[in-house]
């Protein structure tokens, strides 16, 4: 996800989190507010307010013994502060997401109609066709043993394994596209077969998901862990590029993972309709 979307939808939430607590949090109801003068390292406490009768503002001084009217006043402006301050400021993420959300760049083009399209050529690629670009480049898998059991998806291609065909008909049904063991060539000495690769449209990278599906073998288990090292150390990170789902012979994949895994880590990976 766009790093810049993903801190607008958190602080947005933020925001709505503030004012729900506000709403349970009245300010005091005290009159004046509060200054505060340090000397000597102490602070000392004045309770400043209007005074109807003279018409002048006044300044008392607040002894020590009188600590909750002090706390009183200080917690009455923090929360008028707030009561200003974050009403406005969720205001303007919205606003801010919103622009955002729609790239008026790209829609240059895309809101052209079907005849003027064909008359233009856009500056860079629209993220569609960047993405059906991707899709059409040709794709090569790793050979099946003769006696291996045959197992298709949803969308009529053979996989290994029925978890895989879990997270290939996942896939499909959010109508994300995908790779299926897609050559990826991470450095000079290492080529790895992730299980499925995936196109993530706005930032236009790749994103891999890896099932490792034998985790109670030592020895699988151990080239598990040195895997993932190995994408990490060069630059394929785990939670951003790299999505892994493990299982064991105590421990199957299911469903409901699978979904929340997709809503989790591949919404910027969904067909792009214009």
């Amino acid at each position: 996800m766009n790093k810049i979307g993903s801190f607008l939808d958190s602080e947005c939430e933020r925001m709505q989190r503030v004012l729900k607590a506000l709403e349970g949090r009245p300010a005091p109801l005290v009159e004046g507010r509060l200054e505060i003068s340090c000397s000597r390292s102490r602070a000392n406490y004045y309770w400043v307010r209007y005074d109807k009768a003279s018409q002048k503002w006044t300044r008392k001084y607040i002894p020590p013994a009188e600590t909750a009217f002090v706390r009183r006043l200080a917690e009455k402006q923090y929360l008028k502060n707030l009561n200003r301050i974050v009403p406005r400021r969720l205001k303007r993420l919205e606003a801010l997401k919103k622009d955002l959300e729609m790239d008026e760049v790209e829609c240059c083009f895309t809101q052209l109609s079907p005849a003027r399209k064909e008359l233009v050529q856009p500056i860079e690629p629209t993220r569609k066709m960047r993405q059906e670009a991707w899709v059409n480049e040709p794709n090569s898998i790793q050979k099946f043993a003769p006696r291996a059991l045959v197992i298709e998806t949803a969308r009529g291609e053979r996989v290994r394994s029925k978890s895989e065909k879990i997270i290939a008909d996942g896939l499909h049904r959010h109508h994300i596209p995908y790779k299926y063991e897609r050559p990826l060539f991470l450095d000079e000495e290492t080529i790895y077969y992730p299980d499925f690769t995936m196109y993530d449209v706005d930032h236009d990278v790749e994103v891999y998901w890896e099932h490792f599906g034998l985790m109670d073998d030592p020895d699988y288990c151990k080239k598990t862990i040195a895997k993932i090292e190995k994408y990490e150390m060069n630059g394929v990170r785990l939670g951003e590029r790299l999505v892994v789902t493990f299982e064991s012979s105590n421990y199957s994949l299911n469903y409901r993972y699978v979904e929340f895994v997709i809503e989790a880590h591949l919404r910027d990976c969904v067909f792009v309709e214009e």
